[in-house]
């Protein structure tokens, strides 16, 4: 199966200067992003290491950072990486694909994903979700966001800069079913619509779920 995520590893790395500066405050007007990180540094406590896997620039891993949480962030783009080092210093952040990590069994204690799996054919997600199992411990956490619906979107120029990127958005359900096909139990999950004037217009999916034991 050809992996797209390795095709297209560099498609971010033009932009990731100017994405950094649109996205590197965006939990200001997240109010339920932020709940629901929060959420999670409670369920998972203080202890073990937490990933935010597909960090970008690194704002994920920096609130998370800011809860008292041992974090890491890895990124395909090594300009994301290379811009989420510059921006915060005091987190370790490195080049990884999420579908075949460079990680071994029961690694993390948990896992942050938000609006990573963007990129992620429906046949890739399975593969996914089998690897996020693998690398957390025995009743490890995941929390995840995602774009709600059935559509794939290609883009070719982001921040007036030509890219090569499909995104994917998934039913809640689709992605539900992949969770508990992988080993996962599901505790919490929820949509809400998009922040007018601040998000891309499609509904959101949060999803909390637990690897089980």
């Amino acid at each position: 199966m050809t992996n797209i995520i390795s095709e297209r590893k560099d498609d971010y790395d033009p932009v990731a200067e100017v994405y950094a500066a649109a996205f590197l405050n965006e939990l200001e007007d997240k109010p339920l992003d932020r709940e629901y990180l929060n959420k999670f540094k409670d369920l998972v406590g203080k202890e073990g290491m937490i990933c935010d896997l597909g960090c970008g620039p690194g704002q994920i891993a920096r609130h998370l950072k800011s809860l008292g949480l041992n974090v890491i962030g890895i990124d395909k783009s090594k300009g994301m990486v290379e811009v989420a080092r510059r921006f915060n210093p005091d987190i370790e952040f490195f080049c990884d694909d999420m579908t075949e990590l460079n990680v071994g069994d029961s690694a993390w204690a948990g896992i942050v994903n938000f609006y990573a799996i963007i990129h992620v054919t429906p046949d890739e997600i399975a593969k996914v979700f089998d690897e996020w199992k693998r690398v957390l411990v025995p009743g490890g956490y995941l929390l995840m966001s995602f774009l709600v619906g059935e559509d794939i979107e290609h883009v070719d120029k982001l921040f007036n800069q030509e890219v090569d990127l499909d995104f994917y958005l998934f039913p809640s359900d689709h992605i539900i079913k992949s969770l508990e096909d992988s080993g996962f139990e599901m505790i919490d999950s929820m949509e809400r619509d998009p922040y007018a004037g601040v998000e891309y217009n499609s509904r959101r999916g949060y999803i909390f779920a637990k690897k089980k034991d």
